[in-house]
């Protein structure tokens, strides 16, 4: 019982960390799928390992109980972590170097915009498109005012996103011309910030 409560815990924090790099290859409906799998199989655990450890308890803290702690502890781990910037900032880091590339191919002309309806659009190929929801990102300003949006969630509306931002000036997104209105902003980096819109 002690090695399935540390897969399932264990299973749910990586869930919970990955959760971005999940979204742009699952979708928010593999998403949801997963998570019901998870959190199913992680309750039925800690049930189990509850009713074993109450079932024992007479017997003072034998080894049926160290189950129900694993599975307390990853509980408190993957819910820390899904609160936290931690998985904005492992996507982040773990993909940088390909959206710098996408970055200077925008700034070097090699990469314009290829969605006929939308003329600040580019639809990335291949392995790129796990860079941004849906595969696309946004350009707009000029000179060194350029921007690139790598959008990572779009909600129902057209100004309702989150998403990585280079600025080439580094001003705060707010005043880079952006639809909807910017409600948070955070520097990642130099030139490189995660921004919510509503």
């Amino acid at each position: 019982m002690m090695w399935i409560s540390l897969l399932v815990s264990s299973s749910l924090i990586a869930a919970a960390l990955l959760v971005w790099p999940l979204m742009n290859a699952l979708g928010l409906l593999g998403v949801l799928l997963l998570a019901f799998l998870l959190i199913g199989t992680f309750l039925r655990v800690f049930v189990s390992s509850l009713v074993r450890a109450l079932a024992s308890r007479r017997r003072g803290f034998p080894e049926v109980a160290v189950p129900f702690c694993i599975n307390i502890i990853g509980l408190v781990l993957a819910l820390g972590v899904q609160s936290s910037e931690l998985p904005i900032r492992l996507d982040f880091y773990l993909k940088l170097h390909q959206r710098e590339h996408i970055v200077a191919q925008i700034a070097s002309r090699k990469l314009k915009p290829n969605v006929p309806y939308n003329p600040s659009i580019i639809s990335l190929s291949g392995p790129d498109r796990l860079l941004a929801d849906d595969g696309t990102v946004e350009i707009g300003g000029q000179g060194s005012a350029v921007w690139v949006l790598f959008f990572m969630y779009r909600g129902m509306g057209p100004n309702l996103y989150s998403g990585f931002v280079y600025i080439a000036s580094d001003e705060r997104p707010a005043d880079a011309g952006f639809g909807g209105t910017v409600t948070r902003t955070v520097l990642v980096q130099p030139h490189w910030f995660w921004i919510d819109a509503a």
